[in-house]
């Protein structure tokens, strides 16, 4: 039996990811150790591998850019990130 649910009626899927929000903790009064914009990244790719929307056009907005210009001048994001293996843009 699957479970049917409003998603398969969806036109498209549209998703803000917070950029500002790299080095939040998600539930840090719990010991959580993933950002926010990563637990965004990771409902992201769940959602959009949904077999109900499969075929269906994803739109993904990066929201705060600037503010992460500023915020990885205090933080570098591979603090938040060890794998980075990029450069430092600051």
């Amino acid at each position: 039996m699957t479970r049917r649910t409003g998603l398969s009626k969806a036109n498209c899927i549209f998703v803000v990811v917070d950029l500002d929000s790299y080095d939040v903790s998600h539930y840090p009064e719990y010991g959580g150790r993933q950002s926010k914009m990563m637990e965004t990244i990771t409902q992201f790719e769940v959602t959009v591998d949904l077999e109900s929307l499969r075929g269906v056009p994803v739109i993904l907005a990066l929201d705060r850019l600037q503010r992460l210009r500023e915020k990885m001048r205090g933080t570098p994001i591979r603090e938040c990130f060890p794998d980075y293996t990029g450069g430092d843009e600051r």
